[in-house]
C-alpha cells in the first residue's frame, strides 16, 4: 500500500513538473558601451585544512562595473589588472540584453576582451 502511494506521489510530481514550463531566451541583443569602474577587490588564494587533506581556495579578482542602473561584478584577473587604481574611469564593455518568451528582459555587462 505504501509503495503504491509513493509511486502515485512520484508520478503526480513528475506530471506537475512536466506541465509547468520555464521561460526561455528567444533573443540576445548586444550593444558596445563604456562602463564605469566602481570597485575592485582582490583576495589571494589560500589553503585550509579539511580533516587530513588541504583544500585550496582560489584567488578572487573582482571588478564592479556600472552602466546606468545596471551593475555587474566580474571575476577576471586580466580585467582586474587593467582596472586596478582606475576607479571612476570607464572601460569598454558589452551590454547583453536577454529577451524571454514571456516578454521580460534581463540585462548585464560583459567585458569585451
Amino acid at each position: 500500500m505504501r509503495l503504491r502511494f509513493a509511486a502515485l506521489l512520484i508520478l503526480l510530481l513528475v506530471l506537475i513538473l512536466s506541465f509547468t514550463s520555464c521561460k526561455t531566451v528567444v533573443e540576445y541583443r548586444y550593444q558596445e558601451v563604456d562602463a564605469l569602474i566602481t570597485d575592485t577587490y582582490h583576495r589571494a588564494g589560500y589553503l585550509l585544512p579539511a580533516g587530513k587533506i588541504m583544500v585550496w581556495h582560489p584567488s578572487v579578482n573582482e571588478v564592479t562595473l556600472q552602466y546606468g542602473e545596471i551593475t555587474t561584478t566580474i571575476d577576471n584577473f586580466e580585467l582586474y589588472s587593467i582596472c586596478l587604481n582606475r576607479i571612476g574611469d570607464t572601460v569598454p564593455c558589452i551590454l547583453v540584453t536577454e529577451i524571454y518568451d514571456d516578454g521580460s528582459q534581463k540585462q548585464f555587462l560583459k567585458w569585451s576582451e
